[in-house]
Order: structure tokens, then sequence, then C-alpha cells
């Protein structure tokens, strides 16, 4: 028997291959989707930050969360997303579409890093009920602060200086304060030798452990 009728004898072996994801550009102030848009895919944040905000009944936006690389949005029980989502810097995101997880041909660590994703955003859900259980805005808002350096800690090798990509305005509304509350929070860390406001968005952690305490006593 030859070698090539040994081969066409031979059962087929099907190689399953990890499925090549559309990849997204976003501009900051760009729209990724609107709240009750259909609800087709999952977007994974590969670098930049996204901001999911909603329409109360008064007419008001309310930002109800921020992503960043890693995190995966999109998530909807229903058809239709809950939520705007808009990007605050240039920002890259992969596409998947919905259901691509449960497929028999996907890659199954794809799937877990979906479902890995949805706990984290369950997680993050229930740290942010504890923190507006705080009753006191420095606590609030350093353990924002803390949050946002942890955010960072896998795309910026300086961890001293905390580079915010949203504005105060936002970091308020998601901490359900003003912005002049926020404004006089960061003074006081700053009078504390904890911070150091180089510019608008861009702080200097003096004293990491000093703001855990603050984090922690309030």
């Amino acid at each position: 028997m030859s070698a090539y009728q040994k081969f066409n004898q031979e059962p087929a072996v099907h190689i399953r291959r990890p499925r090549l994801h559309p990849v997204r550009t976003l501009d900051a102030g760009d729209v990724l989707f609107h709240e009750t848009d259909p609800a087709t895919c999952l977007f994974e944040v590969k670098s930049g930050v996204l901001r999911l905000t909603r329409l109360l009944e008064n007419g008001r936006r309310h930002v109800i969360g921020f992503a960043h690389a890693g995190d995966i949005v999109g998530f909807s029980s229903d058809h239709g997303h809950t939520a705007d989502c808009t990007a605050l810097s240039e920002t890259t995101v992969l596409v998947h579409r919905r259901g691509e997880g449960d497929s028999r041909d996907a890659n199954a660590e794809q799937g877990c890093d979906i479902e890995a994703a949805a706990m984290r955003q369950i997680e993050t859900l229930q740290d942010h009920l504890l923190l507006m259980a705080r009753p006191g805005a420095c606590g609030k808002l350093a353990s924002f602060l803390l949050a946002q350096v942890d955010h960072q800690a896998g795309t910026r090798a300086d961890l001293s200086v905390l580079q915010l990509e949203m504005p105060r305005s936002d970091i308020a509304d998601y901490l359900c304060m003003t912005p002049e509350t926020v404004s006089r929070a960061l003074t006081k860390m700053r009078r504390g030798g904890l911070i150091r406001l180089e510019t608008a968005q861009r702080i200097a952690i003096l004293d990491r452990e000093g703001l855990a305490e603050m984090a922690g006593a309030e």
C-alpha cells in the first residue's frame, strides 16, 4: 500500500482552532452601545477605560461603573443592553458574539474567561454596595483611589502615580457625592500627606497605607 493510499484510509483529524474575534478601537467620547440596544455581543476591554451609565426616571444620567483592561461588558439577562457604554480614553475591545462560549466548537479557555469576568463583575457590584455603606466621603474616595491603583497594576509599572481617566464629576456621580465634596476630600488627603495633586487627573500616591487606613476608618 502506498503512502498516499494509507493516508487517505486514515480517519481525518479535526483540529479545533481558537476563534479570531473582531477588534474595535474607540476614541474618547465614542459610544460602544446605548441602553436598550440589542445585546448581541460581549466586549472584552484590552486597553483603555469605559464608563457605564444609566438614565434615571427624572432624566438624569447616573454613573454605575467603569470597565478596565480585562473586564467584559455587555452582559444582559434580556435581549437589550441595560446601560450606555462610553469610552473615556482611547480604548480597544475584542468583540465576542453572545453564546460563543457555549458552542461546541468554541475555545474552552475563552468560555472560562467570560465566566470569570462575569464573576468579577458580580464581586465589583458587591464591593460597590459596601462602598456606598461607608458614611464618610474621604473613606469612600480613598477606597475608590486604591481600587484604581489596583486596576493600573497590570498596565503601568509605576504605581506611585495614579492616572485617572474619568473626570471628577464622574467620580462624584459614581460615589453619590457632589464634585465639591470630592474636591474637599482630595484637599484633606493632600494636606494629610497622603497624596500630591499633580494635575486634575494625575495623583501621586505618597502614603498607600495611610489611604488604606482612611478607607477602613470611615
